[in-house]
C-alpha cells in the first residue's frame, strides 16, 4: 500500500516501463503499479547468449500477470569502449557502478515509455551484503547503523548514474524503495524479523 501511495504521486503515466528482474524488490513494484491499473511494459536483460534465471523469471510473471515482457540481449563484444564511456561520461567509479551500469547503455535505449519503475536499493533494507553479514547483523542497533549508513551515502548503489542514464533518453527513473514512507515501514524491522515471522507461523 504504501509503495503504491508513492508510484500514484510520483508517476503520472498510464504505460510504464518496470525494470524487471524476477526478484521480490521488482515485482513488488511492477505489482503496486499494476494495482494502479498502469499498463506494465517488463524490461529484462541477459549477456548475449547467455540467458540467466533472472531473465527467465521475469518472463514468468510477465506471462502470469498478463503484462509485456521484452528480453535485451546485451552484447559483450565492445566491453571495453563501453567501460571507458561509464567512466568519462557517466562519472563511474566502483566496480558496483560499472557492473550496475554497463548492461543499461543497451536497456534504457530500448524503453519506448516515458517511465521507468525500478526496485533499485531495496537491497540495502535487507543486509545482504558480505559487510552487513559479518559486522551489522548481530543487534537492531548496528543494522539500523549499516542501513542509515547505505541510505546517506551521496550516490547509494550508483543510483545517479542509472538516473543519468535515463535523463539522456528523456526518461524518468522513479525508485520508490527511496521515499520517506518506504524507508520508515523497512527500519522497524531488524535483520532476523523474516525469520522469527517464520518460527511463529511454523
Amino acid at each position: 500500500k504504501i509503495i503504491c501511495d508513492e508510484l500514484a504521486k510520483s508517476s503520472q503515466e498510464s504505460k510504464v516501463a518496470v525494470l524487471l528482474s524476477g526478484g521480490v524488490d521488482s515485482i513488488s513494484i511492477a505489482l503496486a503499479a499494476h494495482r494502479l491499473n498502469k499498463k506494465i511494459i517488463a524490461y529484462t536483460f541477459h549477456l548475449k547468449d547467455q540467458p540467466t534465471y533472472d531473465a527467465q523469471k521475469a518472463n514468468e510473471i510477465s506471462s502470469i500477470m498478463d503484462w509485456t515482457c521484452k528480453t535485451i540481449e546485451v552484447p559483450n563484444d565492445n566491453v571495453i569502449n563501453d567501460f571507458i564511456r561509464l567512466r568519462r561520461e557517466i562519472q563511474c567509479v566502483k566496480n558496483t557502478h560499472y557492473e550496475c551500469c554497463f548492461p543499461f547503455l543497451y536497456v534504457y535505449p530500448q524503453i519506448e515509455e516515458k517511465e521507468v519503475l525500478s526496485g533499485w536499493a531495496a537491497d540495502g533494507y535487507y543486509g545482504v551484503s558480505k559487510k552487513a553479514n559479518i559486522h551489522y547483523k548481530h543487534t537492531k542497533e548496528k543494522f539500523d547503523e549499516f542501513r542509515n549508513a547505505y541510505f546517506a551515502a551521496p550516490n547509494p548503489v550508483g543510483v545517479r548514474q542509472q538516473e543519468q542514464l535515463c535523463q539522456e533518453r528523456g526518461i524518468k527513473f522513479i525508485v520508490p524503495y527511496f521515499d520517506d514512507r518506504v524507508r520508515d515501514y523497512m527500519m522497524q524491522f531488524d535483520w532476523r524479523s523474516e525469520e522469527h515471522t517464520s518460527e511463529l507461523q511454523s
